[in-house]
């Protein structure tokens, strides 16, 4: 199974023809924009990342493991416009977007966007979601396995509160 992505970077004026051509010929490496990014697989410590009285980002970069080379992109056009040609643009650059297939297990889903912010607010947003209504909401996004992460963060922010 295949999903389609959508990648958007803003890269110089002057250089957006050759840079097209060169994922054209070549493929996206990773390098084509300003932002460089490296995916750490913690699978192999997840029950001790589990065990931490809080999950700060310092803990989850304690790792010997090694790093490897990712490209962020979005599930849709309209969201690789905005880091296109809003959330990376600066004076002088244009913004590409590049859309391309990938076969769904290399794919990851990077928490920052969304998985993180559910985890830390769910319960303080002006819209107040119940946490079975939440619950419900991130198994039919991403299957039941992401309860276990879930129930973790309601477990310690609730330690944290007292």
């Amino acid at each position: 199974m295949e999903l389609t992505l959508h990648r958007g970077i803003a890269v110089d004026r002057a250089a957006v023809t050759q840079v097209a051509a060169r994922i054209r010929e070549r493929g996206m490496q990773g390098d084509e924009g300003k932002w460089a990014f490296r995916w750490l697989d913690l699978r192999p410590h997840l029950s001790e990342i589990l065990q931490q009285p809080s999950l700060y980002a310092e803990i989850t970069r304690q790792t010997e493991e090694p790093s490897f080379s990712a490209i962020c992109a979005c599930g849709d056009a309209k969201s690789a416009t905005y880091y296109a040609c809003k959330h990376n643009l600066n004076e002088g650059e244009e913004g590409l977007i590049i859309t391309f297939r990938s076969p769904i297990l290399d794919c990851y889903v990077d928490c920052r966007d969304f998985l993180c912010t559910v985890f830390q607010l769910w319960d303080q947003a002006t819209a107040h979601r119940e946490y079975d209504d939440v619950a419900q909401l991130l198994t039919r996004s991403f299957g039941s396995a992401v309860l276990r992460y879930f129930k973790q963060a309601q477990r310690l922010r609730i330690r944290r509160l007292a």
